[in-house]
């Protein structure tokens, strides 16, 4: 088995001097929850028990997000986990993404229909509207990993797939990107710019990417 995964600390700006401490403990968490188990939700699973403080209000605990899949050695299949807004993308005879928004969709209309009303909103101002409008965890299909005592992670198998794409929040990834083979492109030069509708006033700093392929030929399969 190969275990491919991102993890993105979700860094709450009203934490003041902690927030990047914060951050960096619940990567770090749930990177040694990966590593130490078999299964990747039990993985993320012991990794939620270590960060979610009962005693601390909504999104001030240490959170992170994360898409995990365990791929086969022998064959183009496997099993993959998301926590979150990260994302697992399956070429089969097309492009096809896994996991629903994290978001429920009352919650979805609530936040985009604040970000379009705030397009200017620095990090506080935007943690505080979080905290207003999602820090419930009934606003959440799915939540970060050490967010609210329920942990929800969407999992699920595949195969056969010919080629995976692993992401954290922030790729902008599209059918229509992944089908036209444009995945590069678009990481090089479409995220360097924002679009009219984008949330955030600057583009995506720290997205991660993995992209995995599966050649019959080659005696490992994966390259």
């Amino acid at each position: 088995m190969l275990r491919v995964a991102v993890m993105d600390a979700a860094v709450n700006a009203n934490n003041g001097a902690d927030a990047a401490e914060m951050g960096h403990h619940a990567v770090d968490t749930l990177a040694a929850g990966l590593r130490r188990r078999p299964s990747a939700l039990d993985g993320i699973e012991a990794a939620h028990r270590r960060l979610h403080v009962p005693s601390r209000g909504p999104f001030r605990q240490p959170m992170a997000t994360c898409a995990v899949v365990d791929l086969s050695m022998t064959s183009p299949s496997g099993r993959w986990v998301i926590s979150a807004d990260s994302e697992v993308w399956l070429r089969e005879r097309s492009w096809r993404s896994v996991a629903g928004d994290a978001l429920t969709q009352a919650a979805r209309r609530d936040w985009d229909g604040w970000l379009r009303e705030h397009p200017g909103a620095g990090d506080r101002e935007r943690w505080s509207a979080q905290e207003a409008l999602l820090g419930s965890p009934d606003a959440w299909n799915n939540p970060s990993v050490g967010a609210f005592a329920e942990l929800k992670p969407a999992s699920g198998e595949f195969g056969p797939v010919e080629e995976i794409v692993v992401s954290s929040d922030g790729a902008r990834l599209s059918p229509g990107i992944l089908n036209s083979g444009r995945l590069h492109d678009h990481l090089r030069n479409d995220l360097q710019v924002v679009p009219a509708d984008h949330g955030h006033p600057w583009p995506h700093g720290d997205v991660t990417v993995l992209h995995v392929s599966w050649d019959g030929r080659n005696d490992a399969g994966l390259m």
